[in-house]
């Protein structure tokens, strides 16, 4: 059921509407105005924070950058000082030089600055440069006198070497030292300023705040970080910075770090949420105003979804339930509902179950498949109880009793009971079951089964007679309804007394089949003394041929009637070619290749023989193509006319005939041996040869 805004009709649902609206959406307006404020001031607090945190990250990067280079420097000083030749350095220590200094230079008193290696660019202040020779302290990290941006720095370590003092002179690649170039140490959309302890610039990129350092008023809640701000081109920039102490490795005072972003950048967070204030709003109107009608929607929908419910089960879906949880009348009315639903859905699939049952009990005419099939699933419709099946034999009271023992459809176990006439009279009454009670009366063969005290027997009637009967435990019904469940028994009885009495009728004409053809077979053979038998044994051994080459039994079976009926085009042949003593002419021969065609012919009309005919038609065809009665050759034969072949060549020779002695069976083999390949199929001989015959 569909429903729109219809229910706003209703009084209390206008009422409900109003007072969503009035209790909900003015208390989100004021608490979102008031986040507002309080998100936007924390935006840019951690703004500031995370600039002062890379300030400082930084600062620290640059120190450790210094303190490696320095390193560097004193280990390449101690060569120098040794006395050593520099060349004795290691491959490593040159390829690390390279790489970090553009230069290295060696400044000497009175001698002033030699270029080792590389290329210097380093003014030396002769003053400061004397001083620190006197001193041998530590290293110095040294700007220049030159103003202006991107000043030069150098590394100024001092050494002895054989009595006389001199400074190496290291000038560091300045893409290295600032992380400033190929490899960008900077953050993201971050601009960098140095300054040394006079607030002069040392270097910076691109955007700085000036070649002096501006007066800072405004600190982070430390007093570690310097914040402020300041404009290039209109864009204004924010910045932090942080006092970097060279004092406890170099002969330096401070440098100030200085990091800055444009504001925009800074503070987008901020300003896209200021963007998306508005929209939040409106976003808040529209999902109170949706919950609002959600939740009168639901106080309004339980007959709706029970007006369903009733539709399905006109529609015959019984498995689909009415789920309402409103917790009062509504919701103890679609229980009620869905246990009427259960009710039916148990009832429809017993119905269905029992087709099924019956459809796979009819689906077959071989009882051997029958009778576990069906025990086995009767067995599980009654939740896995005793099932027994008891049929009549040749003699009134000798009865055969199949019981399922197992899990398997068919671990069924097969004995032979003898039931007397008395029992018989008890049990076979005419009525369509009967109710057996230890108490009261069982046979002798249910008596000994402990498992139970109570049984239901089912006569199995066909149109002429009681073939046997189904026999279940009773205790499968207790606790339910016995008359619905001894109803279902009876029915699936019938459809199995259909089945056994379909499967004898279609095992008789089978029986009638077999003994037309063999009754055939004989009246060949039986026109001529030297071929009595003759059909027969070859059936035989062709049968034993498609099995060893793994026929299945309906290829057996062919390969059986095939062999009865191969010569039967043998009774249009007259007995003096069939019997002569002699060698046949041309004439006789050709009357004598008539027969398969012959064969042929008097079967085709027979329907249940129309799939022999091509083994009948071609047994005499050779594998070379020059056999009769059309020259076929290889896999153009039919395979069951080729093992036909091997069966009736093989029998023929070993057999006596009016014109010469039957062959011992070593020179039979040896002529099969000698001719695969000419007149019989290769592989069908090679299972001949394997066979013990």
């Amino acid at each position: 059921m569909q429903i729109g805004l219809s229910f706003l009709k209703s009084k209390i649902a206008r009422r409900f509407l109003v007072l969503f609206l009035t209790c909900a959406f003015l208390p989100v307006a004021i608490l979102v105005g008031y986040s507002y404020q309080r998100i936007e001031n924390q935006l840019y607090e951690q703004s500031r924070l995370r600039m002062d945190r890379d300030c400082k990250v930084y600062g620290m990067a640059l120190l450790d950058r210094l303190i490696n280079m320095s390193n560097l420097v004193e280990v390449y000083a101690a060569y120098l000082a040794g006395g050593k030749d520099t060349s004795e350095a290691s491959a490593a220590l040159h390829d690390q030089m390279s790489a970090a200094f553009v230069g290295l230079g060696l400044y000497r008193a009175g001698a002033g600055l030699t270029t080792l290696s590389g290329h210097l660019d380093v003014k030396p202040d002769v003053a400061l440069f004397d001083h620190l020779l006197q001193q041998q302290g530590k290293p110095t990290a040294y700007t220049g006198k030159t103003e202006g941006p991107n000043r030069t720095v150098s590394l100024l370590v001092p050494f002895t070497a054989a009595g006389s003092q001199g400074l190496l002179v290291a000038q560091p690649v300045s893409s290295i030292l600032w992380g400033v170039g190929m490899n960008d140490m900077l953050p993201a959309m971050t601009e960098l300023a140095v300054y040394d302890e006079k607030g002069q610039l040392i270097t910076a990129t691109e955007i700085s705040p000036g070649t002096s350092l501006p007066a800072m008023t405004n600190r982070s809640g430390t007093t570690n970080y310097l914040q402020f701000e300041y404009t290039v081109d209109g864009e204004t920039y924010l910045a932090s910075g942080w006092s970097l102490f060279l004092k406890s490795r170099f002969n330096a005072q401070t440098w100030t770090i200085i990091l800055s972003g444009t504001r925009s950048n800074m503070l987008s967070a901020t300003l896209a949420f200021k963007r998306t204030f508005p929209l939040i709003v409106v976003l808040a109107l529209w999902g109170i105003l949706f919950l609002s009608l959600f939740f009168i929607r639901k106080t309004l929908t339980p007959l709706a979804v029970l007006q369903q419910g009733t539709r399905r089960i006109g529609n015959k879906d019984f498995t689909s339930r009415v789920e309402i949880s409103s917790g009062d009348e509504f919701q103890q009315l679609a229980e009620s509902f869905n246990a009427m639903a259960d009710q039916l859905n148990k009832q429809f699939n017993t119905l269905a179950l029992i087709d099924e049952i019956d459809r796979s009990i009819l689906s077959s005419l071989d009882s051997s498949v029958i009778i576990p099939r069906s025990l086995h699933m009767i067995s599980e419709f009654f939740s896995d109880r005793l099932v027994m099946l008891m049929q009549r034999t040749g003699d009134p009271n000798r009865m055969r009793l199949s019981i399922l023992k197992g899990s398997r459809w068919d671990d069924v176990d097969e004995e032979y009971i003898h039931l007397s006439s008395e029992e018989q009279k008890l049990l076979f009454t005419g009525e369509p079951f009967r109710q057996l009670n230890r108490d009261i009366f069982l046979p002798r063969f249910l008596a000994d089964k402990k498992i139970s005290d109570t049984f239901l027997f089912l006569p199995l009637d066909t149109e002429r007679h009681v073939i046997g009967a189904l026999i279940l435990d009773f205790r499968l019904f207790q606790g339910q309804d016995s008359a619905e469940q001894i109803g279902q028994a009876r029915q699936l009885a019938d459809q199995l007394g259909i089945a056994l009495a379909n499967a004898r009728l279609v095992s008789d004409l089978e029986r009638l089949s077999r003994g037309t053809a063999e009754a055939l077979a004989r009246t060949v053979d039986a026109k001529s003394k030297w071929t009595a038998g003759h059909s027969e044994r070859v059936a035989a051994l062709a049968v034993n041929i498609g099995r060893a080459m793994n026929w299945a039994s309906e290829g057996l079976e062919l390969l059986f009637r095939a062999g009865l009926l191969h010569d039967i085009g043998k009774i249009g042949i007259p007995v003096a070619v069939l019997d002569k003593p002699d060698k046949l002419n041309d004439e006789e021969y050709d009357i004598i290749k008539t027969h398969p065609t012959l064969s042929g012919k008097i079967l085709e009309p027979i329907e249940v023989y129309r799939d022999i005919l091509p083994l009948v038609v071609q047994h005499h065809e050779r594998f070379d193509g020059k056999g009769y009665p059309e020259g076929l050759s290889g896999e153009d034969i039919d395979i069951g006319a080729r093992i036909l072949c091997v069966a009736d060549v093989y029998d023929a020779l070993i057999s006596q005939r009016p014109y010469r002695e039957g062959w011992i069976k070593d020179n039979v083999l040896t002529f099969m041996r000698d001719n695969r390949g000419t007149l019989f199929d290769p592989a069908v001989v090679d299972i001949l040869l394997c066979m013990d015959i």
